[in-house]
């Protein structure tokens, strides 16, 4: 690779863009677009974010909200712990709580117990978020409807 010897400071000086621009522009870019999967394994219901379990699986506090684990298909804690997860990977985690009910009823609920493999993208999450904080005192069955995808619909780029 060629360089010219410039940092990338001094670069973004020379352009007028200011000290520590470049630094700033990578520290507040979007988070890239993830890929959440839910599938069936011998029985159970598995979530994975990017090929791997999702980090807060076990956190107290989801764990509070459905000692028995993750579900979908219906209304109840299961779903409701599913959806705190999702909505982690977008949000914090009190506003993840707070979300939670509403987002499993209008994307959680829709989805078949007994389905084939799904998925979502966090970008479809984080606009359903942002579509839900512009509804002022949002009821879980005033819910945003958001669709899941069978996995076939994924194509992963190469």
């Amino acid at each position: 690779m060629y360089s010219c010897g410039w940092s990338m400071d001094r670069i973004a000086q020379e352009l007028g863009w200011g000290k520590g621009t470049i630094e700033r522009a990578i520290k507040n870019a979007p988070p890239p677009c993830r890929m959440i999967r839910g599938e069936r394994v011998e029985g159970r219901p598995r979530v994975t974010i990017d090929g791997r379990l999702f980090e807060n699986h076990d956190a107290p506090e989801l764990v509070r909200l459905s000692p028995t684990g993750i579900a979908w298909g219906h209304y109840g804690a299961g779903p409701k712990r599913l959806a705190a997860m999702i909505l982690s990977a977008v949000t914090d985690s009190r506003e993840a709580r707070r979300y939670a009910p509403s987002f499993a009823v209008g994307c959680l609920l829709s989805i078949p117990a007994k389905s084939e493999p799904w998925t979502l993208t966090t970008d479809a999450v984080q606009s359903w978020l942002v579509k839900s904080r512009e509804v002022k005192d949002l009821k879980p069955e005033e819910a945003l409807p958001l669709e899941v995808k069978p996995v076939a619909w994924y194509r992963p780029q190469r």
